[in-house]
């Protein structure tokens, strides 16, 4: 499949959100070569290696991992017409890389790392893809760039677990173009590139993955799993979160009161009905509240700055709850 250089931006389809686990896949080496970690004997002995790096891609409203952090996308654009070349990637969030290459170009392999999860796709089968990262044995390697701008230490251990890899050091880094995107080589203007649709998302993870983020929630809200808390859901949850303080601090009162009409106000007040999934990302300004009435199941993943109140119990956890 052909894509000119400007269009190289391949979108999945939204999942489903659900109060279902998600199934993960492990992506592995592409082709089934059965060397493990060593891709030495199925790269040629004259090739480049191109690499780049980042924290993250664009933002997604799903995930692919259980790290309670949402998945970033990345299109990698390779022009290498004189030499094969061996394609290297780290991110430090959960990343999809989409890998596209021009006419000329033979990718000989794809090697990637990162802090959490990572999904190869463009690749056909047969191309060797080694993903590192939790591979719980292979040489893994992190972000190597900050800003474009090369981490020396990141960089030298990634060199150091490549030449393990494929037998030598990273020729050049490509620095990403923007968020998302990197180009690796030199290509002409107007330059178009090959992908493979050998390789789905739905190949590593079960359909019907939670949304991410606010897409969560309002997935969630669309299917009755949460609803808007009224007035007299905020009373018992004031009351609650004031009784889960320590006897003796008046201030209990005051901040549980001042907390949940301010997050009200900012539409960020929820009650859990029924068996719920935490969406991931809930940090920082995304974190939201939750409010649990009796006989509803503790909700599961991962709430990250979110606050959750048990009403009637006087439970309260998170960042918000009075100490």
């Amino acid at each position: 499949m052909r894509y000119p250089f400007a269009a190289l931006l391949l979108c999945f389809a939204g999942a489903v959100a659900g109060a279902d686990p998600v199934e993960f896949k492990p992506q592995g080496l592409a082709g089934d070569s059965g060397v493990g970690c060593d891709l030495r004997n199925l790269v040629p002995k004259e090739f480049r290696l191109f690499a780049t790096s980042a924290y993250g891609g664009r933002a997604t409203t799903y995930q692919i991992d259980q790290s309670g952090n949402a998945a970033t996308e990345f299109d990698v654009a390779v022009h290498s017409p004189e030499f094969p070349v061996v394609v290297a990637l780290a991110s430090s969030d959960p990343t999809v890389w989409k890998i596209g290459w021009s006419a000329k170009t033979r990718i000989a392999a794809v090697v990637v790392s990162g802090s959490y999860r990572q999904i190869v796709l463009g690749m056909p089968k047969g191309t060797p893809v080694l993903v590192t990262s939790g591979s719980g044995g292979c040489p893994a390697f992190g972000n190597f760039l900050d800003g474009g701008r090369v981490r020396d230490y990141e960089l030298s251990k990634a060199n150091e677990a490549l030449r393990k890899i494929v037998g030598k050091s990273i020729d050049k880094v490509y620095p990403p173009k923007q968020r998302g995107l990197a180009v690796l080589g030199e290509p002409g203007a107007g330059e178009s590139y090959v992908t493979s649709n050998d390789y789905q998302l739905s190949d590593f993870v079960k359909a019907g993955m939670p949304k991410a983020g606010r897409a969560g929630i309002e997935e969630a809200l669309k299917l009755g799993v949460l609803r808007v808390a009224t007035d007299a859901d905020l009373r018992n949850a004031r009351a609650s979160m004031q009784a889960s303080q320590k006897p003796g601090d008046p201030r209990a009162a005051k901040q549980a009161e001042q907390f949940l009409d301010f997050e009200a106000r900012l539409g960020k007040v929820w009650v859990v009905q029924s068996a719920f999934a935490m969406p991931a990302g809930l940090y920082g300004s995304h974190s939201e509240v939750f409010l649990l009435p009796e006989g509803v199941p503790e909700p599961t993943g991962n709430p990250g700055h979110s606050t959750v109140v048990r009403i009637g119990s006087n439970r309260c956890t998170g960042p918000a709850c009075p100490r």
